[in-house]
């Protein structure tokens, strides 16, 4: 896993001057104690991060490196915003940096805060013969300015942890010497939880100038968007991606590059993208036969048309379901936006159109995808079909419409960001960083309760106060463990205790040497296999395995060494309740039945792809790892070990699903229980929960 440091103090410093003064090269001496004689000028900004310690608290510095040159200006001036100490570096060797610093004093205090530290810094005295200005003129500015003066050499590192430590210990001296004496910060927000949703939600009002802390009970951030390393019996290391395996439609112009771009800006244009195998989005490997669902609706149509021409009028019926319901839950859904926020003449017209196919839409709201085929007899035909209710953790018998509305999602293509879910994470992350948000990790809420207008953070870490609240969790977790009772509306109780969760999953984390791509593609794999469902559930998809190799999906992305491969299969586990006896248990401390029972399972998982699709698997595992349905509880919250959330049934869906906007004003709720299972939808949630909580600022 990635490292993570604990912190008593986060303290933003910026690193201001002319280009060219060293400034880049003060801060990596300092964080990553080199030097470079030729450094690339810096274009914008950029940051690091080191933790220090200071009068016994453990401190985090956040440094950021701004350009010197006019034309970033404009850029630079964004990140004054909640920085508490700031280093002027001019050059001894150029009079002219020297002579503007008064010019960037002017910049603080137009634009940083009232309160901010400043030191005076001279950098490059190691260039003796070529100095212009001496430390008696730098100690004169100082005093006229009314701020520390010291002066630095990257090169032989003299007085650069010094200069830093000094302006940490300046402002641990102003903000007081223990946090109990520091008046506490009121947040606009407090975001619960890093997944896709909390990500993007504490992104976006970041960038909108709320002042908003995002809190994360595990030491990194990401939830399902994680990736962790491991290293194999050979001493090589491999990377696996814990929940994201695709994403639909991410050309340009397609609704959630648009989504993404809304959250973060044209830094979102950042993000590379491998597309999966437009062959073989999927392969599906059942017992009787096997079929691979290729790129755009009209391929698939016509591919399966191909093998199945027996069943063509099932396979045309089925079709035309299924564009049929597109249509009509999009057009649904437009209207219904357009009459929630519309004018009285646009709402009258919304709701003249929306009468005519209220009956359609209340029929596909309302009824399982089997009911939805009831025409459909081929078994052919209706395992390809069930296949999608997998990827949604139910059953065909089951699950909502809303499946066939993942077919068509993959119409424009499934892709694979390059270098696996870390950028994605870093995109957020930054975005809030840049904009004066704040990050505590390992850092689980407790509790929230109101305080008069401000809602009372309880976390194991001291308490935080904001005016509102996003929280990314389980809804279990949210209405039944941190708010108090008398708070959570009889309505939502009786909701909570009605819900039903999507599959519990169990993972198997694969390195091998085994040559994967004579196999597989850059494609993910459905396996089905009737002999290894589980007796005690219903419906064709228990017993389902999903397999994907990173590797394949982004050869460059350091996923594993070369002629090494990462592989990850996901499991139906079966009923939570074959686990739930250890549920208490701690983690990395559990009995040796739940190990034994895990072991096993996983070994199975493994010699059951060994037959149906890797040969001589076994014989090739330099690395192995599972993780049960209470990995998934552990890490996550997830309720069951359900990765997909709420299962995704008719009394679920669409309108069904978990308000984001709770019955607790101030309070939003984002997530798959809000919108739908998935990165995409949770990511869209964020944005959703932001933006109606944008609104109460607004009264």
């Amino acid at each position: 896993m990635a490292e993570f440091n604990d912190y008593d103090y986060l303290f933003k410093i910026l690193l201001i001057g002319d280009s060219g003064v060293g400034k880049s090269c003060v801060l990596l001496r300092f964080t990553d104690d080199t030097f470079f004689e030729s450094y690339i000028t810096t274009i914008g900004v950029d940051f690091k991060i080191r933790t220090i310690e200071i009068e016994g608290k453990t401190t985090k510095l956040q440094i950021w490196d701004t350009a010197g040159q006019e034309r970033f200006k404009t850029i630079t001036r964004n990140y004054y915003k909640g920085a508490q100490g700031i280093f002027l570096v001019y050059d001894v060797t150029k009079q002219s940096s020297f002579e503007h610093i008064e010019k960037w004093v002017d910049e603080v205090e137009n634009h940083g805060e009232k309160n901010v530290t400043k030191f005076l810094v001279g950098n490059k005295i190691d260039l003796v013969n070529e100095r212009q200005v001496s430390t008696e003129m730098g100690e004169e500015l100082a005093k006229r300015l009314g701020v520390p003066f010291i002066e630095t050499s990257a090169k032989n590192n003299t007085n650069i942890g010094e200069c830093f430590y000094k302006i940490a210990g300046e402002i641990t001296e102003k903000m007081g010497t223990t946090q109990e004496e520091t008046k506490p910060e009121i947040f606009d927000t407090i975001v619960i939880g890093s997944g896709a949703g909390g990500l993007s939600s504490a992104a976006y009002l970041s960038r909108k100038g709320l002042n908003v802390l995002l809190c994360e009970k595990m030491n990194e951030i990401g939830g399902y968007l994680i990736n962790f390393q491991r290293t194999g019996k050979s001493g090589d290391k491999y990377r696996f991606d814990t929940g994201l395996h695709y994403v639909s439609a991410c050309g340009q112009g397609c609704k959630f590059m648009t989504v993404l771009e809304e959250l973060v800006g044209k830094r979102s244009h950042d993000l590379q993208w491998n597309m999966m195998d437009p062959h073989q989005i999927n392969r599906y490997i059942y017992n009787d036969f096997e079929y691979s669902f290729p790129m755009g609706l009209h391929n698939f149509e016509k591919s399966i048309l191909y093998k199945f021409p027996d069943a063509k009028e099932e396979i045309k019926k089925a079709f035309r379901l299924v564009r049929k319901i597109d249509e009509t839950l999009a057009d649904s859904q437009e209207l219904v936006e357009s009459f929630k926020t519309g004018s009285l003449l646009t709402k009258i017209r919304s709701a003249l159109k929306l009468i005519p196919i209220l009956p359609k839409t209340y029929k596909y709201l309302t009824s399982t995808a089997l009911e939805l085929l009831s025409e459909i007899k081929d078994p052919r035909v209706l395992k390809i079909m069930d296949s999608f209710s997998g990827e949604c953790g139910s059953s065909i018998e089951t699950s909502s419409s809303i499946v066939f509305l993942m077919i068509n999602s993959y119409s424009n293509g499934s892709y694979y960001p390059q270098g696996g879910t870390s950028p994605m994470i870093n995109l957020f992350r930054d975005t809030v960083l840049e904009n004066g948000g704040q990050i505590k990790k390992k850092t689980g809420v407790t509790s929230i309760r109101k305080e008069g207008k401000l809602f009372k953070v309880q976390t194991n870490r001291g308490e935080f106060f904001s005016k509102t609240v996003v929280s990314n969790t389980d809804p279990h977790v949210l209405y039944s463990d941190l708010l108090p009772q008398e708070m959570v509306s009889k309505k939502m109780k009786k909701k909570i205790s009605k819900t039903t969760s999507s599959a519990s999953t169990f993972i198997t984390f694969i390195g091998t040497d085994l040559d994967l791509s004579q196999y597989m593609t850059s494609g993910n794999i459905s396996l089905f296999d009737d002999s290894f469902s589980n007796k005690k559930s219903k419906g064709i998809v228990f017993g389902g395995h999903f397999v994907a190799s990173p590797t394949l999906k982004d050869p460059n992305g350091g996923h594993s060494a070369k002629g090494k491969y990462s592989l990850e299969i996901l499991s139906d586990a079966g009923p939570f309740e074959d686990w739930k006896q250890w549920e208490n248990s701690k983690p990395y401390q559990r009995p040796k039945e739940y190990m034994k029972k895990k072991e096993k399972i996983g070994m199975q998982v493994i010699k059951l792809v060994e037959r149906k699709l890797l040969p001589n698997l076994t014989s090739h595992l330099d690395f192995v790892e599972f993780a049960s349905p209470l990995t998934n509880v552990h890490y996550v919250s997830a309720k069951d070990g359900a990765i997909c959330g709420p299962a995704q049934i008719p009394s679920q869906c669409y309108l069904k699903t978990f308000p984001i906007k709770t019955c607790v004003p101030g309070l939003y709720h984002c997530g798959s229980s809000t919108f739908a299972a998935g990165v995409q939808t949770s990511i869209q949630s964020g944005l959703l929960a932001s933006k109606e909580l944008l609104k109460h600022f607004k009264k």
